[in-house]
């Protein structure tokens, strides 16, 4: 199930169309198992999880391409998800609990 606050473009909490883009992009790739992730480093050795979308080079069939397209979290972003919250016009119920550092959510 693919979800996303359609309609929220407007008011103070609007989802950005250029996010709900990507979304949809995002998830097309993962529905036509065109994702991976990549172990990438930065100019300073620095390591990161990057999550790409894979598809054939068009001047070169033959060639993979993959496109960067995100980060997975590294460290942990539990520590920023028990300082946020959902709009109060989400619709659903939201599965975080809080937790102390180091620990996980039950």
């Amino acid at each position: 199930m693919i979800l996303y606050m359609e309609g929220s473009f407007i008011g103070v909490n609007m989802i950005q169309q250029e996010c709900v883009r990507n979304f949809q992009t995002l998830s097309r790739a993962f529905e036509e198992e065109d994702i991976s992730v990549v172990l990438c480093k930065d100019t300073k050795g620095k390591e990161f999880q990057t999550i790409c979308i894979v598809y054939d080079n068009p001047d070169n069939p033959n060639e993979t391409c993959y496109m960067p397209f995100g980060f997975m979290g590294s460290p942990s972003l539990y520590g920023l998800l028990n300082k946020i919250s959902p709009p109060e016009t989400l619709k659903g119920d939201w599965m975080w609990n809080p937790t102390k550092p180091g620990e996980f959510p039950q």
